[in-house]
């Protein structure tokens, strides 16, 4: 025995140092005073220094691996071993076939299948080892997340996971609402090694759809997040102030919607003239938080404020509603005295909304004759006995038009 081979007292042959000629059949016998036995073991010793062939295969394709020189490929051959890593291949199974010419047949790659494999072929003291290195390549294919809102609050950090499988290893790019993050330059959000994205102090802009896409050279897959940002209530449209007008047609329906919005949702609440709004016939409140009159009356008209309240914090937006009508006669038909050389005032007697423009005319003989300047209000400076007789004013806005006739009577 060597001094590479050592025997301890249990029987266990230790050779240190192996090389390819420690390859062979070891016999191993034990006797006492009532027998012996004895086990063969055979010992397959492979060159770590040996010449490795690197073979790809697509993803779900047939792989040959050869066991002998290409000029007798199609010889068949006997002794012939494969190995997976140290794992001794079949000659037969649902994955591996070894063909007559001691080729390995790979019926379809998969990625497990991905690693070293091994062939011995002849004699053990004519043998040759042929290594290859198999890579099973895969086009990118990112676990499924499920499309579905990842909530952060404002101020935290957001890490986003984007993890894809495929050979060779992706390399991952993201987007935000469709532009890709290289052309937005926010320098709180990067992408890390892994291809997961971090948002560093969220806050209310970093909202919307986030896109990563893996690519390699075999393809490329995407998947969606929606980011919802949790914060106070916020105005959903760019606001230069907290108050509006709002304008309204009398009789008519009108919708007063609340630019509040916020996550977690707010819950809303409207006052009138700083009294809360209760729900009626004519009244509706929508969880979405707007107001909606379905037919308007003068009373209507003041001051709106909605209320939006969630567990970060409150906000509101003041309406002042404005309620038009077409003008409307007080009294179709007035009679007014006066008396010769005192001044008189005539008054068109309209309601309306907006303000109306109101033109006079004098009735005569011969029709009518406009008076200037227009004006809700008609003045003669000293009453003549002529100014007497019939008047009249037509007041109109963009709703509508309304006349009023004056008799005019003057005592001499």
């Amino acid at each position: 025995m060597s001094l590479r081979h050592e025997m301890t007292s249990n029987g266990t042959l230790t050779i240190s140092r192996t090389t390819t000629s420690d390859s062979g059949m070891y016999l191993c016998m034990a006797s006492n005073s009532l027998g012996n036995d004895t086990k063969r073991t055979q010992l397959i010793v492979k060159s770590v220094t040996s010449f490795v062939k690197f073979v790809k295969v697509r993803l779900g394709n047939p792989a040959f691996l050869d066991c002998q020189p290409s000029d007798r490929l199609t010889q068949p051959i006997s002794n012939v071993t494969w190995w997976s890593g140290t794992t001794l291949i079949p000659e037969q199974s649902k994955t591996f076939s070894v063909l007559e010419n001691g080729t390995l047949a790979i019926m379809a790659a998969e990625y497990f299948l991905r690693g070293l494999y091994s062939c011995s072929v002849g004699e053990t003291t004519t043998r040759h080892n042929v290594n290859y290195f198999l890579n099973v390549l895969e086009p990118p294919t990112i676990l499924d997340y499920g499309f579905h809102p990842i909530t952060a609050a404002e101020g935290e950090e957001l890490l986003i996971d984007c993890t894809a499988t495929g050979f060779p290893p992706p390399s991952y790019g993201w987007s935000i609402n469709s532009i890709p993050l290289s052309e937005i330059g926010r320098g709180r959000i990067s992408v890390t090694t892994s291809g997961s994205l971090f948002i560093k102090n969220v806050s209310k802009n970093d909202e919307g759809n986030y896109t990563c896409t893996a690519i390699n050279a075999l393809g490329s897959d995407t998947q969606s997040f929606s980011v919802i940002v949790e914060g106070p209530p916020f105005f959903y449209v760019k606001k230069s102030s907290t108050r509006k007008l709002a304008r309204g047609i009398l009789g008519s329906a009108l919708t007063l919607a609340c630019p509040i919005r916020g996550y977690p949702v707010p819950g809303f609440i409207w006052l009138f003239d700083r009294r809360r709004v209760a729900p009626s016939d004519r009244i509706l409140l929508d969880v979405s938080g707007s107001l909606d009159i379905s037919k308007l009356e003068e009373s209507d008209e003041g001051s709106y404020i909605c209320k939006a309240t969630n567990t970060y914090g409150q906000k509101e937006f003041e309406f002042e509603l404005v309620v038009e009508m077409p003008p409307k006669a007080l009294n179709s038909r007035l009679e007014v005295r006066g008396v010769k050389g005192q001044p008189l005032t005539l008054d068109c007697t309209v309601l309306a909304v907006p303000v109306p423009e109101v033109t006079w005319f004098k009735l005569g003989e011969r029709g009518k004759t406009s008076l200037s300047p227009p004006n809700k209000t008609f003045r003669i400076r000293s009453l003549q006995l002529d100014d007497a007789g019939g008047y009249e004013c037509t007041a109109s806005n963009y709703l509508g038009s309304v006349t009023v006739n004056v008799q005019v009577l003057v005592a001499g």
